[in-house]
């Protein structure tokens, strides 16, 4: 009766090693999957916000190009071409 008393006793304590092993490997492997998945999206985080970052200036100037430069040359040019002409008509029309 000792004997399986004392066995018992043995195959709990091996139980209880296996599984406190088994709880270390599993967390060891959760810190490491944790880690690496903490590096894997540190760098798409930052070539998002790269990518981010270059379409804006380019957009930025896109904007200025299309909504300030070309409207304002387009005007100059008209107020240059209306001024010219109205210019040249008072010219020719006092001589």
């Amino acid at each position: 009766m000792q004997e399986t008393t004392a066995l018992a006793e043995r195959l709990k304590n091996q139980i209880a090693q296996e599984n406190e092993t088994i709880q270390n490997l599993t967390r060891q492997q959760l810190k490491d999957l944790r880690n690496a998945l903490t590096t894997i999206l540190e760098q798409e985080l930052s070539t998002i916000k790269t990518d981010i970052h270059s379409q804006n200036e380019s957009m930025g100037w896109k904007v200025v190009r299309n909504r300030i430069f070309w409207p304002l040359l387009i005007g100059l040019s008209l107020s240059l071409g209306i001024f010219g002409g109205s210019w040249l008509t008072m010219n020719y029309r006092s001589k």
